[in-house]
């Protein structure tokens, strides 16, 4: 059975909380082994995927605002994705992105891809299913404040099958 836990982030220099309320699975961390993703943009960071895909282990009744999860996203959407990720970052993330969605991710446009991504760095799968978007990883300030801690978009290694 699934509990909350208050997880604290102190000392951790990008966090914008001092603590999280997150789901715990007997005492453990949540099992989020493989997570499957609908490659799109996002209003607040640029992109929404692996990472940001995340904010699923966050009870919405301790985040819930003017929409789900809507505390979350201010002050720094950025820095909560992050923040999120330290406490359980996805092992195994697949990114369809067969037509994605450009533009925003409410009402964007279909763009067809024709791709499915894989990885088991969430900071390289981000950043190769942004620049897919059009979107500089580099500028993204959630992959920023991630690289080197939660994976790496420096030295991508992309293999084709």
């Amino acid at each position: 059975m699934s509990q909350v836990a208050k997880v604290s982030f102190a000392g951790y220099q990008g966090s914008i909380s001092k603590a999280l309320d997150l789901l715990e699975a007997g005492g453990r961390l949540p099992q989020a082994g493989l997570i499957i993703i609908k490659l799109k943009d996002h209003s607040f960071t640029g992109t929404t995927v692996a990472m940001k895909n995340m904010f699923g282990i966050a009870p919405g009744k301790f985040y819930a605002g003017g929409w789900n999860k809507s505390r979350l996203h201010s002050p720094s959407t950025h820095k909560s994705v992050v923040d999120v990720c330290l406490y359980k970052k996805p092992d195994l993330s697949v990114v369809d992105a067969s037509v994605a969605l450009n533009g925003s991710h409410l009402s964007g446009r279909h763009k067809n891809v024709g791709l499915i991504l894989a990885g088991f760095d969430p900071v390289a799968v981000d950043a190769v299913a942004s620049e897919l978007l059009g979107h500089n990883p580099q500028r993204l300030e959630y992959l920023a404040l991630a690289n080197g801690r939660l994976g790496s978009m420096d030295h991508i290694h992309i293999v084709e099958g």
